[in-house]
């Protein structure tokens, strides 16, 4: 599959892989880092869950400008700052306080909330349509890639010498890449970027001529404009097939966060797995999610409808959850990892598809701005996964019960795709 692609593609999209690898990583760590690290940071290893949704929140408003920060200072620029915020949030994490955690997830999130816009803008100029689902599902691979770089690496690391050991790998990679990786930017989105930047020049000297009718003082050359992203999502939420593919995304998002915050936690308190344990079922969650994203994209490329497969998706992510409920330190280690494999395959191997589809549905110039728009909805899912986990658990004491309510979440949302789908063939 990755010979078919051209170097026009597998090119940039590479790069975009290891970038968003390394930013997912550091964002993943919390979890498997709070068995032992939370006695250190005097917070409790169930907490993790609002310090996760705390860096979603900020994600959340920072995608929504994504659109036009690729459009002023251009994806190569945009990446290394990611980078670079990612390395001082996970620096910050080293004073080893609750205030220092707030901070780290708070920056993760200003660093990660542009990063898949910008990655799909940047593939949607040089991809062939017939190729868009598997390219843009490789590309969203990098998400499960860098929970598997965090539970394969941090756990032994960590055991071995120290939490803060561990976490100065991804420090030290996120500002090596940062410095060295250079992203190329495809050339219509270089012509679109000067052709742009000869308009703002224009409008500049517009305004600052003398202006006989308007002597008020005010300018209409702001930095970000609101109005524009009102409009981006008021579009999202008006146009039919936008508004239920983002309504899906938001209860998977939900789900697929909940379960990757708490897996670690719920495996290491509830079943009784060690943390090294834990970590590489973990790992394994986001494994199945990278082989999942590939034959999903490929799949949605040649044989159906990548509405099709979310709607299967969420059936399958539905028995999972079920099945996780009734884990035991009884059950046989293979079947643990079947069932991992089955969550992380369906619980991730949705994220390609849905912004697949949204570039499918958005012109190709639009694509960072709708995207963006739609990921403020979907990240909605994100940040409040964790918390209605934390919330669920609190009130009831059970993992289990908990794991369920998700599943039946889940159903409701894949029968509200299907309600939406079938409306949409019948217009």
């Amino acid at each position: 599959m990755l010979l078919s692609l051209p170097r026009s593609v597998l090119h940039p999209l590479s790069l975009i892989f290891i970038m968003q690898s390394v930013i997912t990583m550091a964002i993943y760590s919390l979890p498997v880092i709070m068995p032992v690290a939370a006695a250190d940071l005097n917070v409790s290893p169930e907490s993790v869950g609002f310090y996760m949704s705390a860096m979603y929140i900020t994600s959340t408003v920072t995608g929504l400008f994504s659109g036009q920060l690729v459009s002023r200072y251009g994806a190569p620029l945009l990446f290394r700052v990611m980078l670079m915020l990612t390395a001082i949030a996970v620096l910050l994490l080293m004073f080893s306080t609750p205030v220092a955690l707030i901070a780290m997830a708070a920056i993760l999130g200003v660093a990660s909330g542009p990063m898949n816009p910008t990655g799909s803008q940047v593939l949607a100029h040089v991809t062939p349509v017939e190729q868009r689902a598997l390219v843009f599902s490789l590309k969203q691979c990098a998400t499960p890639a860098g929970g598997v770089l965090a539970g394969v690496i941090l756990p032994p690391v960590m055991l071995a010498c120290s939490w803060q050991v561990a976490m100065s790998i991804i420090i030290a990679a996120a500002a090596l890449f940062a410095v060295f990786v250079v992203l190329p930017q495809p050339v219509a989105v270089r012509r679109a970027q000067s052709t742009a930047a000869a308009m703002r020049d224009t409008a500049v000297q517009k305004q600052t001529a003398p202006d006989k009718q308007n002597n008020s003082g005010n300018t209409t050359n702001s930095a970000f404009s609101l109005r524009k992203t009102r409009h981006s999502m008021m579009r999202v939420w008006m146009q039919k097939d936008l508004r239920s593919l983002t309504i899906a995304a938001v209860g998977l998002a939900a789900a697929q966060m909940g379960l990757a915050t708490y897996l670690v936690v719920y495996l290491w308190r509830e079943v009784g797995f060690s943390e090294a344990a834990a970590g590489l079922v973990f790992a394994a969650l986001h494994i199945s999610g990278i082989s999942a994203r590939i034959v999903l994209g490929f799949i949605a490329d040649r044989l159906t409808s990548a509405r099709t497969i979310l709607i299967l998706l969420c059936v399958v992510l539905a028995v999972a959850l079920l099945l996780a409920s009734m884990f035991t330190q009884q059950w046989p280690i293979a079947l643990v990892y079947i069932v991992v494999f089955l969550a992380g395959g369906t619980g991730n191997g949705w994220v390609g598809l849905y912004y697949a589809e949204l570039a499918r549905l958005t012109p190709v110039e639009q694509v960072a701005e709708i995207t963006g728009a739609s990921q403020f909805f979907t990240y909605i899912g994100l940040l409040t996964g964790p918390v209605l986990f934390a919330a669920l658990l609190a009130v009831t004491d059970s993992y289990r019960f908990t794991l369920v309510a998700f599943a039946v979440m889940i159903v409701l949302v894949g029968a509200s795709l299907a309600y939406a789908s079938r409306d949409m063939r019948n217009d």
